[in-house]
């Protein structure tokens, strides 16, 4: 196939062990991406592509997440007046 312009990236491929696709998803899940973005961004931390400001965002963003999740709980709770 020719394609004009900007090609896209390379696909790679890789096997892991089952513990680590459960760990991928859970973050994957638990941060509101989907996992290969969260591959990708691991992928990208070894060769140094995301730099500390990066990974700084977020963690920002999920500790933002988090803390909407438990002012959600604390609602609940009143709710239910526990």
């Amino acid at each position: 196939m020719i394609t004009m312009g900007k090609q896209p990236n390379p696909m790679i491929g890789t096997r892991v062990p089952p513990d680590w696709k459960e760990q991928l998803e859970s973050i994957a899940v638990r941060t509101g991406r989907h996992t290969s973005q969260v591959v990708y961004e691991a992928i990208a931390l070894y060769p140094g592509e995301n730099d500390a400001s990066t990974v700084g965002v977020t963690l920002q963003d999920i500790l933002n997440r988090l803390e909407a999740v438990e002012q959600q709980q604390a609602a609940v709770k009143v709710l239910l007046g526990r």
